[in-house]
């Protein structure tokens, strides 16, 4: 090769183009060798003086016979088992995806005169190396170009390569070509609707770009989740340092300059975070428009649920783009609502845990599916018999001792369930008077599930939450709707049973600070009951939060209802508190105590009022996940 080389190239003016194609094909081989291993511009000025004499995919054919006569190298296995045997489904793009955006952590080296001259007719003639891909997939060299489309979509980015890619017949080449265009969006070298316009160009089908798309929202979804996950972080390392000087970087005399740090990094995430939901709104909105009048199979929407991170969430949002009359739009909200059904129905269950935001996307898509027609009616039909069955289950001789993780389990299961219909009075945008027969029965759903739970100390963290957010969604309801729903009087009848729990009856009366001036004795009585329940370091937080959530709410009601004769009480009482747990306090807890009785001194409602997602995020919690950092 190099006596061919010396007199085409270094003995003369003007190289000399032999007639032979073997032997330009062969010497374009060793000019990628030489390339690799010298300066490029040794090789170029042969390359561009042979390229017009030869056919690029005979000289390819020629270059992999020389290749397979040399040892082998690794092969990337899903380049070159895909380009045969993919599918046109979800994991191909997936796995598309992963290459471009992980290159080159599956790069591939070997066979230089190859690589070097599939290089050079990428530049020159790329939809002809397509085609030699397409009509000879079962080469085992075929990973070299797999190679170098990766790295050119991982780096380049090259729109007209992407374009070229999409337009194949090869399944495998498709997708890659749609990663490389989700890939491009993701690291915003293309807007929105150049990509949708790209894509309705090109020979995928309508239906197929549905679910396609969707990978870029789910990568959008998880760029939300790392920045939500940065904020969390920053923020309580920021309390933390605020609360324990000591623990910054260097000591206590280095904590302002990391305060300072945080507090600017802390902003620059949450701009990041709003600019992120900006995006991914104004993407879901233009994914609906798109999809508006496609018809998908069920293969093809199980791709598109598999590309949604929070698929409650998604499902609902992209149907709330599509017209009541596209299947897509039922199925989607059918989706919500099954995942509802599983976890009531569910026999296969191990320590139930907190689904809570499953739920309150099943309730939203059921309401809408239903359109708010004859709710009350159609909810009862549809939480009954799952309500009998466990009733059922957890009323069985014996069980909470021959079995007690499966009685918890039961028990949360049917909390959740008696959950559904009071989230649907909550979401429900219609006129509520409709509702009061269900709103009445929830009620006694409620008390049953409570006097079922009376021993749940003992229950795990996640179902004794489930328990106190049933039982703040029923206050949270008493609170909004009590007069159009014409609740019953449920509080007085809750404080004469014996058989409710403390804490329970506690938040009942302190929910209502007309029924606290009534019966003050017995309020005080339960909260100090409350107070001197044993703390040991499994319930500790389980308490106090209690205990907060009871004083947070009495602030809210005494404030909602005008009463504010009942903050001195609270106040009273908190000071007790903290003088009879003060070595147990954490310093955290210390700081929400300060600014609870804050509140009440200065008749500031900013710390007792609920926030806007109803009694499921008071203060006191938001609190407690601040400062316990």
């Amino acid at each position: 090769f190099f006596v061919v080389y010396r007199d085409l190239y270094l003995t003369t003016t003007h190289p000399r183009i032999p007639n032979d194609k073997e032997a330009i094909c062969i010497i374009l081989y060793g000019m990628g060798v030489v390339k690799a291993h010298s300066n490029d511009f040794l090789a170029d000025d042969i390359f561009a003086s042979l390229s017009h004499n030869i056919e690029i995919s005979e000289a390819l054919d020629i270059a992999t016979a020389i290749s397979q006569t040399r040892q082998p190298f690794d092969r990337h296995e899903l380049a070159y088992g895909g380009l045969i045997k993919s599918k046109f489904d979800w994991q191909t793009l997936d796995g598309s995806y992963h290459s471009i955006s992980h290159y080159p952590s599956s790069r591939i080296y070997g066979h230089y005169g190859l690589s070097s001259l599939l290089s050079f007719a990428f530049k020159t003639q790329p939809k002809l190396v397509l085609q030699w891909l397409e009509n000879k997939p079962e080469n085992t060299n075929a990973v070299m170009p797999i190679e170098l489309i990766t790295q050119t979509l991982a780096f380049k980015q090259e729109l007209p390569l992407i374009c070229l890619l999409l337009e194949s017949r090869n399944s495998y080449l498709q997708l890659l070509g749609a990663a490389g265009l989700i890939y491009k969006l993701q690291e915003n070298d293309l807007c929105t609707d150049k990509a949708f316009s790209i894509l309705n160009e090109s020979l995928i089908d309508k239906a197929d770009i549905a679910w396609i798309i969707a990978r870029y929202y789910k990568e959008l979804t998880h760029s939300s989740h790392r920045l939500s996950s940065r904020i969390e972080a920053e923020a309580k390392r920021l309390a933390n340092i605020s609360l324990y000087p000591e623990t910054s970087w260097g000591g206590e005399e280095y904590a302002a300059q990391e305060k300072k740090r945080l507090e600017e990094s802390l902003t620059n995430s949450k701009d990041s975070l709003k600019a992120n939901t900006e995006k991914a709104d104004k993407f879901i909105n233009a994914w609906s428009e798109s999809i508006s009048s496609t018809a998908i199979n069920d293969k093809q929407f199980q791709f598109l649920v598999q590309n949604l991170v929070n698929s409650g969430e998604h499902c609902h949002k992209l149907a709330n783009g599509l017209p009541r009359s596209n299947t897509l739009r039922t199925k989607l909200l059918q989706e919500n609502i099954t995942a509802v059904k599983k976890l009531m129905g569910s026999d296969d269950i191990n320590l139930f845990s907190d689904h809570t935001e499953t739920m309150k996307w099943g309730v939203m898509s059921f309401i809408a599916l239903n359109d708010n027609k004859d709710l009350g009616k159609k909810i009862g039909q549809f939480v009954s018999p799952y309500d009998k069955k466990l009733s059922t289950q957890v009323a069985a001789p014996y069980l909470h001792v021959l079995s007690s993780t499966e009685w918890r389990d039961h028990v949360a299961q049917l909390a959740f369930t008696n959950l559904f219909p009071l989230l649907s009075i909550d979401y429900s945008d219609k006129d509520r008077h409709d509702l009061s027969l269900l709103a009445n029965y929830s009620i006694d759903g409620v008390r049953g599930v409570l006097l079922l739970a009376q021993n749940n100390w003992a229950a795990p963290h996640d179902t004794r939450n489930l328990l106190d957010t049933l039982l703040g969604q029923l206050i949270w309801l008493s609170w909004s709707f009590s007069e159009k729903l014409k609740l019953k009087d449920f509080r007085t009848e809750w404080l004469k049973n014996p058989h409710l729990p403390c804490h329970v009856k506690a938040l009942t009366i302190w929910s209502s600070a007309r029924h606290v001036l009534k019966n003050t004795n017995h309020a005080t009585s339960l909260l100090q009951e409350l107070a001197e329940i044993p703390l040991n370091d499994s319930l500790e937080t389980q308490q106090l939060n209690r205990i907060l959530t009871v004083i947070d709410v009495g602030i809210a009601s005494a404030f909602k209802e005008n009463e504010l004769r009942v903050l001195p009480l609270l106040h009273d009482f908190w000071q007790k508190i903290t003088v009879t747990w003060g070595n147990k306090l954490p310093v955290y807890l210390l700081k929400v105590t300060h600014d609870l009785v804050e509140s009440i001194e200065k008749k500031d409602t900013n710390h007792g009022i609920l926030s806007e997602d109803g009694f499921r995020e008071s203060y006191s919690l938001a609190y407690l996940r601040e400062y316990s950092g």
